[in-house]
């Protein structure tokens, strides 16, 4: 197989073959995967209808996300026929808990091993939307707290007249962080290309002002039955800002057919993992990386 990197003008190409990724990760999705090509080295090519991607770690060694295609089994022989495998191992990553069986059936799996850090919280839209029963309700307060104390509050679509003030609010709240780690160095640069690039990344948006001046903005995209939150951002001193901005922005884009929100990984950051239980995830969508034994 062929495999080349990801470029940004691949999307036209490659998002087509997210509807065969039914498992609602937001590994296949425009935002998880164009947003991270760079930092994790993604390749991909395309053969016999299947996307097939790859990614590289620090000590250049390949793991493979699954195949793409309306035969997931049979593109995933075709892959461990093909993949090189010098130590006899391939390694698997982002595995949904739900493909574990597919490889357990068929192949030598030589360790499977869950990725905490990495699993994805979903919850249901119409919950998130309402925040209805007494779990939620800090969220609910917060959110009041902010309408009682900043009457002069609005929320809008991202579009091409509040594209540039939305663009100046992160550069001057975010973007310039002092001591970042190397992925939120990465994140914040792929955020600014989003913003920069927003045609072409064909991404949702919503923005929050209060006074006339941003203080905060969100990014996601729609496949299937569920939205996915890639980008959320706002202003940390603005107390419940960040509550009303998931808010207003599910309320904006989920119609009947959303049932879903998916709020992506926690990294391990501590601060991230408390806000998203918070919200009392209806499910946390495990992955694995997954080493199989090729001969």
């Amino acid at each position: 197989m062929d495999y080349k990197r990801i470029e940004l003008d691949n999307i036209k190409e490659i998002a087509p073959f997210f509807r065969y990724a039914p498992w609602r990760t937001c590994d296949f999705t425009i935002g998880g995967l164009f947003m991270w090509r760079d930092f994790y080295k993604m390749e991909y090519c395309v053969e016999n209808d299947t996307f097939f991607s790859r990614l590289r770690d620090a000590n250049d060694n390949y793991y493979y996300n699954l195949p793409l295609s309306a035969n997931i089994e049979a593109s995933l022989r075709a892959l461990m026929d093909s993949a090189p495998d010098a130590d006899g191992i391939i390694r698997f990553c982002t595995v949904p808990e739900a493909c574990l069986e597919l490889f357990s059936a068929s192949y030598n799996v030589q360790s499977s091993v869950k990725e905490y850090n990495l699993a994805d919280y979903l919850y249901l839209s119409e919950t998130m939307c309402t925040l209805s029963g007494r779990k939620l309700s800090g969220q609910r307060n917060q959110i009041h707290q902010f309408e009682r104390d900043h009457p002069s509050w609005s929320f809008a679509g991202i579009d091409g007249q509040n594209l540039s003030s939305v663009r100046d609010f992160f550069l001057n709240e975010y973007h310039m962080a002092e001591h970042a780690s190397a992925c939120e160095k990465e994140e914040n640069e792929k955020v600014l290309e989003v913003l920069s690039h927003y045609d072409t990344y064909g991404l949702r948006g919503g923005v929050l002002s209060l006074d006339g001046h941003v203080i905060g903005f969100s990014i996601g995209e729609i496949l299937g039955d569920t939205i996915y939150i890639h980008i959320e951002k706002a202003a940390r001193e603005i107390k419940g800002a960040y509550q009303l901005l998931t808010n207003q922005f599910l309320k904006l884009y989920c119609s009947e057919n959303v049932m879903y929100v998916n709020r992506e990984e926690d990294m391990g950051d501590e601060g991230l993992r408390k806000s998203k239980n918070a919200y009392h995830p209806l499910r946390v969508l495990k992955k694995y990386t997954v080493e199989i034994r090729n001969r």
